[in-house]
């Protein structure tokens, strides 16, 4: 099967041509972005209690020292001492 023929069948099929994810429900994008959180703020919050600065915790987890602060706020954790 060609190339042009495998995309017009993914978009019959309900798929943007390139994209993986068939079309459906938004609703299980919703649940998919809520267990992605979740599993964020669990691993956020199990790292700060080994990590004691966000410096140092981003470097462990490959995040600037920022972005971590910033995803404390967003999941109301409590940020590490200095």
């Amino acid at each position: 099967m060609d190339r042009a023929r495998k995309i017009r069948s993914a978009s019959s099929a309900g798929n943007k041509p390139g994209s993986p994810w068939p079309k459906g429900n938004p609703a299980d994008a919703r649940i998919l972005e809520e267990i992605v959180a979740e599993a964020e703020r669990t691993a956020l919050a199990q790292a700060m209690e080994r990590y004691p600065t966000s410096r140092k915790l981003g470097s462990a987890l490959g995040l600037s020292h920022t972005t971590v602060l910033k995803k404390i706020r967003k999941y109301a954790l409590n940020p590490p001492k200095k």
